[in-house]
């Protein structure tokens, strides 16, 4: 009988020890962002691209011409998007290739990291895709 309160007592106190995203808590889980640069390149002006942390597994947003949503894990610094869907607006010329670039830069995301007030989604070999201001 000792045993076993030692045994919880012990587990608890690991689970206490362990921090908020080892329990499936997302930092940024309410956060929006706008994008500033999506592969290097400045946004559009008149194109916003944005991202929304909706909960510790969902996220949404814009490319500047349709809205998405999907899924989204992060663990630690690692951030992964899963599949998005979006709107089927028809986008052409400049905004459709911002499009492109976005959606297909969020889905190579491997981690992220804040710095100076800004969200910098991050390639697996640390190369910035895409620089996200807090809205």
């Amino acid at each position: 009988m000792r045993l076993t309160g030692i045994v919880i007592t012990a587990a608890l106190l690991l689970v206490g020890c362990a921090s908020s995203q080892e329990m499936g808590e997302n930092p940024l889980t309410g956060t929006t962002w706008i994008a500033e640069s999506i592969g290097g390149q400045a946004t559009l002006p008149d194109q916003t691209a944005s991202l929304t942390f909706e909960s510790a597994v969902s996220v949404s947003g814009d490319t500047g011409c349709n809205s998405f949503l999907g899924s989204a894990q992060v663990d630690g610094f690692g951030l992964r998007f899963g599949r998005l869907v979006s709107t089927r607006m028809a986008c052409s010329g400049a905004a459709g290739e911002q499009e492109a670039l976005y959606l297909a830069l969020l889905q190579k995301v491997g981690a992220y990291r804040e710095e100076g007030g800004d969200l910098l989604l991050l390639a697996e070999d640390g190369r910035t895709l895409v620089r996200l201001r807090r809205l």
